[in-house]
């Protein structure tokens, strides 16, 4: 669901006619080449009708928001059998998410102007049970849910961007409650996680925004540090921001004064914390998703874990989500791929 600010020189013929237009593209399949793996197994690559956008992994299935061009779906793939994914329902959307966190019963959807909020109770037949609209000048980013609050990025043409909270206790009718305003202007790709008390707010390839959020009323920003950065994840106290340069493990400990602690280089999309690992979509020279696995368990000594190419497509500055469970990790462009890690 990122968006990589990054114009590749190299791009694949295929992945020109599978990306070119508008609409729901269907790709086609890709070469079965031997994935380069290291301490990990490629396991299977499900073509995607769009764009990958957003990922969430729970539960025995994958949720994934998709969109190209003006069209945009909601898919739930079946992952009980790593080796055969299987997709058990989906859902069509208005326009191109930008965002998707799940809590069962309920998966949350930024969707242009508008957060919906789907039953996904029954996997085979997700419906919308709620909606939360703000004005049409408004463009939602990202959201992240910790019952019985959501969080949302937004921004609206002349005026700041901002943190808004939602009390989404009652999903058919979700309410404001608080908000605070950002010095930016929040783009499509920009992220937000919450590790409470804190929201951590990503300006990508500029700053992380800390807001002090144990009053959803009342939140207000308590710390900012520069970095150039796609994506975020926080664990115990530090934040790891990762970027088209490097992974930087970021202590918040005293979130008025972040400090790296460590570095790790490469070239990121994105990022998903599990356990002592940080598990990270990069991309080959001929832009084929791969995933690297890096053990975080001394933030200071970032090492390599594990290493393997998956199927999927990058052309020009492409889409992109990643996530981890047990053993196993599930992401990619154009494809959903699942790898196993062999190093646990």
């Amino acid at each position: 669901m990122r968006q990589v600010r990054l114009i590749f020189l190299l791009l694949l013929p295929m992945s020109l006619a599978a990306c070119g237009g508008g609409g729901g593209v269907s790709y086609p399949p890709l070469p079965t080449l031997p994935p380069s793996c290291e301490n990990m197994q490629h396991l299977a690559a499900y073509p995607l009708q769009h764009l990958l956008r957003d990922l969430h992994v729970t539960g025995g299935h994958a949720f994934a928001a998709a969109g190209s061009g003006t069209d945009g779906s909601f898919r739930i793939i079946d992952i009980s059998n790593p080796s055969a994914p299987v997709e058990t329902g989906s859902l069509p959307l208005p326009f191109v998410p930008t965002g998707l966190h799940v809590f069962p019963p309920y998966t949350y959807i930024a969707v242009d102007n508008a957060l919906l909020i789907v039953d996904v109770s029954n996997p085979r037949s997700p419906r919308t049970v709620g909606q939360y609209s703000f004005p049409e000048r408004a463009d939602l980013s990202d959201v992240y849910v910790l019952p019985p609050f959501a969080y949302l990025l937004v921004n609206e043409l002349s005026e700041d961007a901002r943190l808004q909270i939602l009390d989404v206790s009652n999903p058919t009718t979700p309410q404001p409650i608080g908000f605070v305003g950002l010095p930016v202007s929040i783009i499509m790709d920009s992220r937000v996680v919450v590790h409470l008390p804190y929201a951590y707010v990503l300006e990508p390839q500029s700053s992380l925004f800390i807001i002090d959020v144990s009053n959803p009323h009342s939140p207000r920003q308590v710390g900012m540090y520069s970095v150039a950065a796609e994506s975020v994840q926080v664990s115990r106290q530090y934040a790891y921001a990762a970027g088209l340069t490097a992974m930087w493990a970021i202590d918040v400990s005293n979130p008025a004064t972040p400090r790296t602690v460590g570095t790790y280089s490469g070239t990121f999309a994105d990022i998903h914390i599990n356990g002592s690992y940080a598990y990270l979509l990069t991309f080959t020279a001929v832009t084929t998703a791969a995933i690297e696995v890096v053990d975080i368990s001394n933030p200071a000594n970032l090492r390599r874990a594990g290493y393997c190419e998956g199927s999927g497509v990058l052309s020009g500055g492409g889409l992109n989500a990643i996530w981890s469970v047990g053993a196993y990790a599930y992401g990619g462009t154009t494809h959903l791929n699942v790898w196993r890690f062999l190093g646990r």
